[in-house]
């Protein structure tokens, strides 16, 4: 029984968390942001729970709860390089000030993709040259390609990464370029990118991974690109390959015009 005076702890604070401050709460969100504010520190190369918990000076556990938390929201996720943690997707959507959700904003179109075409969906964006995996719905198919939230994909050789630097501003792509950090032919390059902008759409077989084939849109929201992807295995794709560019097609003058009729 909860004594009348007794403040309310929020479920998954410990003991001592409890001990040290009657407003818990108060106390749970300072150790958050501190957790935040170390990650953003380190950049994409990552941190172990130890050596966050020894730069904000708390317990490992209370870190690796923090973390936790963190991570099932988005805020933090796995470090590219594996080993440790890293600032997650939600939080560049925080720091835009996005009034919605863009996962919300392209679900609709991504369910009836998945509904129509019975391949699995992938929303992604790009950041620091990286392609981020949003938002995945996964065909109900016994071959399926099922791709996880944490996966970083490939810049160069990815549809979403080809459709997305497809769209932007020269000046916005040579910096995502440079950003990634990695070897290009980009005679070859720029001329798919230039093939992705004529059709509408970019294109990979069995790159970056084997046995994986996938078109891609890309549309602007918020001054950022995203894109929404159909990944399916190779040995379908010569088949499917015109019925998922026309619905992928209708899926982004769809949104181009949701989305400017949201912004007029």
């Amino acid at each position: 029984m909860v004594k009348k005076n007794e403040a309310s702890v929020p479920a998954g604070v410990s003991h001592e968390e409890r001990g040290d401050d009657s407003r818990s709460g108060i106390q749970v969100i300072r150790r958050a942001v501190g957790v935040l504010r170390v990650l953003a520190e380190q950049g994409h190369n990552g941190l172990s729970l130890g050596a966050i918990a020894a730069r904000v000076e708390l317990p490992r556990s209370t870190v690796q709860r923090i973390v936790g938390a963190l991570e099932d929201e988005g805020m933090v996720a796995p470090a590219p390089a594996g080993g440790g943690f890293c600032l997650g997707p939600t939080m560049g959507v925080l720091a835009r000030g996005l009034d919605t959700d863009p996962v919300e904003v392209f679900r609709g179109e991504m369910s009836r993709l998945l509904a129509e075409l019975d391949e699995s969906v992938v929303l992604t964006t790009l950041a620091d040259g990286r392609v981020l995996v949003l938002e995945t719905l996964s065909s109900p198919r016994p071959l399926r390609v099922v791709l996880p939230k944490v996966l970083e994909v490939d810049l160069f050789t990815s549809a979403p990464g080809k459709a997305m630097l497809a769209i932007l501003a020269d000046t916005a792509r040579e910096a995502q370029i440079a950003a990634a950090d990695g070897d290009v032919d980009r005679a070859a390059f720029d001329a798919e990118l230039a093939q992705a902008r004529n059709d509408g759409y970019a294109i990979e077989e069995d790159q970056p991974f084997e046995g994986i084939s996938a078109l891609a849109i890309a549309v602007e929201l918020g001054g950022k690109p995203y894109s929404i992807v159909v990944t399916l295995p190779t040995a379908r794709f010569p088949a499917e390959r015109a019925a998922i560019a026309a619905a992928l097609l209708d899926s982004a003058r769809v949104l181009a015009r949701r989305i400017t009729g949201a912004s007029a």
